[in-house]
This record gives structure tokens, C-alpha cells and sequence, in this order.
């Protein structure tokens, strides 16, 4: 387990990563690279980044191809469903300080769902896909999470915080309070635009790194 204290006790700058995939195997109609993206982000962190391995978690529903090919079990605490997609959440944030940097990403579906309290003036709201969304809750409803209970969790943390957020999804940018746009880029409320930026690394790297995360 990695230590976060100086020689002298005092805290260290924390870096802390949760990388989401839902592939959706089990559907009709699943994707096919969006657990492929949750370990690359992952990998692009701990090699490129100076992130730990032990303060990087993955869930995916779907291992990535592997050169051996043969089929992989997922440890149930690593699937994203939806209580553990909550989870991880609360605890990417759990005792964030000044100076800390986190980072999320979610790769796969979203959807729009009856709006109750009408947040976006629209009669609808947005919500992610976990990889049990088709599992009906006792009321009938699909087992979603609204980009609002993403937002309130991810915006919880105290001011000084660096978050990073990426939403390879549909109505992202609901997960943020957008505030207006320039130049083609969406503005976020009370954020300030540090740095655009994209990585690019070989499909090999990769596939070396995978096993490290499990």
C-alpha cells in the first residue's frame, strides 16, 4: 500500500484515479472499446502521470483482449455496476485536501430519463449506464445513475482540489454545470481551464499493463 506521509508525518499531495468502462456484453447492442479506454487511461496515469498503481481503480465489465485469449473471471468488486460505481466514487473524493489531484472517466452509455424536479427545464435529465442497468429495481425502473448524483459527489471536494473529468459518453456535459461556450469549448461554472491536452500511446503498451490492475 503506498504512503502519503513526508519523514515527518505531515501529508503528502495526493494523485487519485477512477477509470470507468462499461462494455455492456450481456446487450443486444454492447460497445467494444470502452473497457479497452478505462485501462488505457489507467495505464496513461501510473506510466506517464506519476499516479500510483495503488491509487488507480478500474471497473470494467468486459476484459480487454488479451494475446492468450483465454477468457478472464472479474473479481465482482470490479465490475462498474451500479453500487460500486458509487462507491468508488465516494471514495475517489473520501478525504480530498488542498493540493490533491483526481481524475474520472467513464466510457460508455448515457441516457435520458423522466425529469421529476425538472433540473434541466427540459421534463428530462441525464443519466449514465452502469453494467447493470437493465436489472429493474423494485419500482420498475432501469438501475441508472442521474449525472446530477455524479456531479454533487465530484463537486463535493474542498477548493484547491484539481479534478479532472472525462466523459466519453452522451449529454457529458451534463455532469458539469455548464455555463456558457467559447471557441467550440464548453465553460464550466466556477472552474478555470488549465490545459487541453491529448495522449497517444502505442496498443502494446497496453496490453503489458493490463494485468496490473486487476
Amino acid at each position: 500500500m503506498s504512503s502519503n506521509l513526508h519523514n515527518d508525518g505531515v501529508r503528502m499531495k495526493r494523485k487519485r484515479a477512477l477509470c470507468v468502462g462499461c462494455n455492456y456484453p450481456a446487450s443486444a447492442t454492447p460497445l467494444r472499446g470502452a473497457c479497452a479506454d478505462a485501462f488505457l487511461a489507467a495505464h496513461t496515469l501510473q506510466s506517464l502521470l506519476d499516479f500510483s498503481v495503488e491509487d488507480i481503480c478500474v471497473l470494467y465489465d468486459e476484459h480487454p483482449p488479451l494475446e492468450s485469449g483465454r477468457p478472464l473471471q472479474i473479481d465482482p468488486i470490479r465490475l462498474p455496476t451500479r453500487m460500486n460505481l458509487l462507491r468508488a466514487l465516494r471514495w475517489l473524493v473520501q478525504d480530498a485536501r488542498d493540493g490533491d489531484i483526481l481524475f474520472f472517466s467513464f466510457s460508455g452509455r448515457a441516457c435520458q430519463v423522466d425529469d421529476l424536479d425538472g433540473y434541466e427545464g427540459e421534463g428530462f435529465s441525464s443519466a449514465v449506464l452502469p453494467s447493470d442497468y437493465s436489472n429493474e429495481t423494485e419500482q420498475g425502473a432501469l438501475r441508472v445513475i442521474p449525472t446530477q448524483n455524479i456531479r454533487d459527489v465530484l463537486l463535493s471536494v474542498p477548493p484547491g482540489v484539481t479534478l479532472h473529468l472525462l466523459m466519453d459518453t452522451d449529454y457529458a456535459t451534463d455532469v458539469v454545470d455548464v455555463s456558457g461556450v467559447s471557441d467550440g469549448r464548453a465553460l464550466v461554472a466556477g472552474l478555470k481551464q488549465s490545459v487541453m491536452c491529448g495522449l497517444t500511446l502505442p496498443w502494446k503498451l497496453f496490453l503489458d499493463h493490463t494485468g496490473k490492475y486487476d
